[in-house]
């Protein structure tokens, strides 16, 4: 057992060690006719597992820890005394920063932070600040004036959400002394409302949508994070653990509902196109023309890109200009391929332009006509017209399609 002692002043997530542990077990707390069924049971390995009993309010005494499994009943006697009278959940957090620094050196610090009470906590998030205008940050490559280190806390993998009684922790951050006098300090944000709805923590992004992407996004993120701030919490801090285990101490709360996001939106999907279609194909003894649909795969904004063929779809002719205010011209080619070219010099009304990009060999020019015409290193020329629009295309053959 990793809780011996608790209190009945809340819930108290205990954690037990042995073998063959399964999602499909039951655990209680059973003391005479009193009998506590544990929730939000994780098994970390076969042999690790916790659940959270609701303590509250019943009778004092030593429990014995109950388990079943597939019809058989295991019991460990007097596993756990649960007094009466508890102080429940108590945060204990302080900055733990050097003595004296120099003006100008980036410093580590760390918050850190305890559940000194008898009973589970939700993860607090801690907001790192300054009102000396002291750059703080998570990370020492990005410190800025004014900047701040929003932390969240993690408890015990299989728990991640919650802090339980006795549980400790620390995280590191980072600050600049600009001057001889700075001021640290940290405030925290902690519910105790676990049912607070999370829906404001995306109003943001809420509002960078259109309706029918939000319809698409908002049940994608509720099925990862549920509908309370506990389920919340808990997936952030899955995430951070995750993270950890392959080398990456994510604790920064923005960069954790980065992932999240980019969870939700398909950004890390590797599928370039999720379905493609030759239409029609014409041939000769000297060329092939064709015309293939495709479908975007990749992050799901791709597919709310619009196209002469609808939102997501693209096909092999869809090649375009895009002339900036800045002068500069942007060439966008089939499945998002984007080039940039900036205006060089001209004459007699024309134009070359140089690609933005080492190794792009692409020599574009704006004609006296304002029309383009962009020719590639294996020798195929596009032209198109005064706003962008391809005109024709010329293979290396010198063949024309229009």
């Amino acid at each position: 057992m990793t809780q011996s002692q608790v209190s009945n002043a809340g819930a108290s997530t205990i954690g037990f060690i042995g073998t063959g542990f399964d999602e499909t077990m039951t655990v209680a707390l059973k003391l005479g006719s009193t009998t506590v069924t544990g929730t939000n049971l994780s098994v970390v390995s076969g042999s690790h597992g916790a659940a959270q009993f609701n303590l509250k309010g019943v009778v004092a005494g030593t429990y014995d820890l109950v388990v079943t499994k597939d019809g058989v009943t295991v019991t460990l006697e007097k596993a756990v005394t649960v007094t009466a009278n508890g102080v429940g959940a108590k945060l204990e957090a302080s900055l733990d920063i050097p003595d004296s620094v120099r003006v100008g050196r980036i410093y580590q610090g760390w918050i850190v932070y305890e559940n000194t009470g008898d009973c589970d906590m939700l993860v607090p998030v801690f907001i790192i600040s300054s009102n000396t205008n002291t750059p703080v940050s998570l990370t020492s490559d990005n410190l800025a004036v004014g900047g701040q280190a929003c932390i969240l806390a993690t408890g015990s993998p299989g728990s991640a959400e919650v802090l339980r009684p006795g549980e400790k922790g620390k995280v590191a951050f980072y600050f600049q002394a600009i001057n001889d006098t700075f001021i640290l300090y940290d405030t925290v944000v902690y519910k105790a409302d676990e049912s607070w709805p999370v829906d404001e923590c995306f109003a943001p992004l809420k509002e960078s949508m259109t309706d029918s992407q939000w319809n698409i996004v908002w049940p994608r993120i509720q099925s990862l994070i549920g509908t309370t701030w506990r389920d919340y919490l808990a997936t952030l801090s899955e995430i951070s653990q995750y993270l950890g285990s392959v080398g990456r101490n994510v604790n920064d709360m923005e960069d954790l509902y980065r992932v999240l996001v980019a969870w939700a939106t398909d950004a890390h999907n590797p599928m370039s196109i999720l379905t493609a279609s030759t239409d029609n194909v014409v041939s000769s003894s000297v060329f092939t023309l064709s015309f293939g649909r495709t479908y975007a795969g990749g992050s799901m904004w791709n597919r709310f890109t619009d196209s002469d063929l609808g939102l997501g779809w693209d096909h092999n002719w869809n090649y375009r200009l895009s002339i900036e205010s800045n002068g500069n011209v942007s060439f966008t080619g089939p499945h998002g391929i984007s080039r940039l070219f900036q205006p060089g010099t001209g004459t007699s009304g024309t134009l070359s332009y140089t690609a933005a990009e080492h190794g792009d060999f692409g020599q574009l020019i704006r004609n006296a006509d304002q029309s383009y015409r962009l020719t590639e290193i294996d020798g195929t020329i596009y032209l198109f017209d005064a706003i962008g629009k391809l005109t024709q295309v010329t293979d290396a053959n010198a063949i024309k399609s229009r």
